[in-house]
């Protein structure tokens, strides 16, 4: 599986749509809770009577295209057929969508560099959506060192800032300004280096991890500790672990360090290596009399590129091939825990060898200028455009490229709706759900164990992805809303709105109660529902309490795990089942449009900024947002993501 990432950022002027789009936020086993909105359905969106609400429907069409053309922009062709009422695309000098509005085309063909896109949103006007590997205001800024952490990655930027994306749940992914020359990413802590010599290093393992003083040349992280090379060819090292207890060669002056599992070993001057720390399986013992250009530590083995002839040579660990490299000559290498990925010469592609865990020695077959690994994860900057591409476990991969209004989440990959077309992206481990999205229009998607489901614009549910539980064969009909839990989906109907499920139904998740329904979200095996009264309705899985809602009215209704919360009227936030964690004890003073719970956490959007409030478990740093403002939220198992105003989906926590 390969991932291009995405960096996103603001830009280029021009008028905004005339409304803004609708949204629906489902659910999936053990946590990804959707927020169903009395307005709209499942939605991770705004919540609430009097405008803010994001509905999930297609209720916002007129009654016939001969009035008001139907709801659709007068730019545009309403036409009406068996399936709906359908809204024709904007003319070409028009961007945006029929339903949602038609806005005059201001983006310069130039205003976005690098492949960059330009698209209108109502909150941000003109914003370029930079392809992965460009960051900047017209996506200007390009690539020019890549480091890979165990669930997060760092790249140095062009202007030398660094840009940090996945895991951050000691701070790892939260890059400080500056103006730096390298990066090198670790477990769950960075360190880089400042123009002016000296290292920083943010995040933690078990303790904070503060660099040690002095001017620094090169610089390389491991699980709980880094060493660099100074400006006197030294090595020196800090954190905790084997390699920093040992005490590294002093005679020699070095130029280039890198850090394995429990041993490190360094280059010096004149070709010759020089390793330290565990040595059980001869990973700390370099061929005698063999010089090398560049070298590299892994878990258990070492691998370097020969002076000579560029061949890569090994030793240690041959557990799983990983000290058996590809022939040929070589520029650059990299090693993961128990493999090794290399650029060749001439051809520029990346010949990988050993532990094939996830696909992590499986590269795409293109061209590369960068390469980094770490653990099963491996990532790339493709040369002829300057993407970053990663394939392995991904844990450092952020959601794809493009803007996009909605996202929904489950533990191993998510899917999200691209602003410009309403298609559907899918990302992460489940190759199946992720390879076969049918083409859209959609309103909203939602994911599921191992498949998804979109609710498309005429109001038919489309599913795809494996299909243990029969979901796939969802009903005919027309719908306003959709939920999808792990392995069961239910939907609202628009004609009197009352909820329809199928799936999985051994604990009668999907046997819904009859009476019309505003709001529906489901998660694991259990269901909610609210009345058009606003009362919470649950059914299925309950052992822990999670379907005896309170009583009284809520605007908004979200499942995790075992908990479940809900909006009030006025914004309070009041939840019920299992609290061990702390997800279903909400701040009681915070006022929220918008909620989504997970397996052991929840988060809501704050009704006075937008921004992400999140309580309960935090091991992962899914309850731990980045500043807003956001328009979504979707939260899992440790997991969360959400779409900011600008239309960028960002996530935190584990991550696929």
């Amino acid at each position: 599986m390969v991932i291009a990432l995405t960096l996103l950022s603001c830009a280029c002027g021009g008028k905004s749509l005339t409304s803004s789009p609708e949204y629906n936020t489902p659910t999936e086993r053990g946590g990804g809770g959707s927020a169903g909105t009395r307005d709209g359905g499942a939605s991770g969106m705004g919540a609430g009577r009097g405008g803010g609400a994001a509905t999930a429907g297609v209720g916002g069409l007129g009654a016939s295209c001969l009035v008001d053309n139907g709801g659709c922009d007068p730019r545009t062709t309403c036409t009406e057929g068996p399936s709906g009422r359908e809204c024709g695309p904007c003319p070409p000098e028009y961007s945006g969508d029929g339903k949602l509005g038609c806005v005059e085309d201001r983006c310069a063909p130039q205003s976005c560099q690098n492949g960059g896109k330009c698209f209108f949103s109502t909150d941000s006007g003109a914003t370029c959506s930079c392809p992965a590997g460009h960051e900047g205001v017209a996506c200007e800024l390009s690539v020019v060192a890549l480091s890979v952490g165990s669930t997060h990655a760092c790249a140095l930027l062009s202007n030398d800032t660094i840009s940090c994306w996945g895991g951050n749940g000691h701070g790892e992914g939260e890059a400080p300004s500056g103006s730096f020359t390298l990066v090198a990413a670790g477990g769950s802590h960075t360190c880089a280096k400042r123009t002016a010599g000296d290292a920083v290093c943010w995040g933690a393992n078990t303790q904070p991890l503060v660099a040690a003083p002095g001017a620094f040349t090169a610089l390389s992280s491991g699980e709980a500790y880094t060493c660099a090379v100074s400006v006197e060819g030294a090595i020196v090292c800090w954190g905790s672990g084997p390699a920093v207890d040992a005490d590294p060669p002093s005679d020699t002056r070095f130029e280039d360090v890198s850090v394995g599992g429990e041993h490190a070993c360094a280059l010096a001057s004149d070709g010759r290596v020089a390793c330290w720390g565990n040595d059980d399986l001869g990973q700390s013992e370099p061929p005698e009399g063999v010089l090398f250009s560049v070298v590299k530590a892994g878990v258990l083995h070492s691998c370097g590129i020969r002076r000579a002839d560029s061949a890569i040579q090994c030793w240690g660990s041959n557990e799983f091939g990983q000290r058996q490299p590809p022939p040929g000559s070589f520029d650059a290498l990299a090693l993961g825990g128990h493999y090794g990925c290399a650029i060749e010469r001439g051809t520029h592609l990346v010949r990988c060898w050993g532990l094939d865990s996830n696909g992590s020695a499986s590269p795409p077959p293109t061209a590369f200028r960068l390469i980094s690994a770490y653990g099963d994860s491996t990532c790339g900057v493709r040369e002829s455009d300057g993407v970053v591409l990663c394939w392995g476990s991904v844990g450092a991969v952020p959601p794809p490229h493009g803007l996009f209004t909605q996202v929904s989440t489950a533990e191993f990959f998510g899917c999200a709706l691209e602003a410009e077309d309403s298609s559907v992206e899918c990302f992460g481990w489940a190759d199946t759900a992720r390879s076969t999205p049918p083409s859209g229009p959609f309103r909203s998607v939602g994911v599921g164990d191992q498949y998804a489901c979109g609710l498309r614009r005429s109001g038919a549910i489309a599913c795809w992805g494996e299909d243990p539980f029969q979901v796939l064969t969802s009903p005919e009909g027309i719908y306003s809303q959709l939920s999808v839990g792990s392995q069961h989906a239910c939907a609202l109907r628009e004609r009197d709105s009352t909820v329809q499920c199928w799936g999985a139904n051994d604990v009668g998740q999907s046997d819904a109660p009859p009476g019309a329904y505003q709001a529906i979200s489901l998660a694991g095996a259990t269901s909610c529902a609210l009345t058009t009264l606003g009362e919470a309705h649950c059914w299925g899985w309950g052992a822990e309490g999670q379907t005896r809602p309170p009583p009284g009215e809520f605007i908004a209704i979200a499942l995790g795990g075992l908990h479940a919360c809900g909006i009030r009227p006025d914004g309070t936030v009041d939840c019920w089942g299992l609290d061990d964690r702390g997800q279903a004890s909400p701040p009681p003073a915070t006022r929220f449009r918008a909620i989504s719970a997970g397996a052991f956490h929840t988060c809501g959007l704050r009704a006075d900024d937008s921004g992400v409030e999140c309580w309960g478990q935090n091991e992962n740093g899914e309850a731990s947002p980045p500043p807003g403002p956001f328009q979504m939220v979707s939260a899992t198992n440790s997991t969360t993501c959400g779409i900011t105003a600008k239309l960028k989906l960002q996530c935190w926590g584990r991550r696929f």
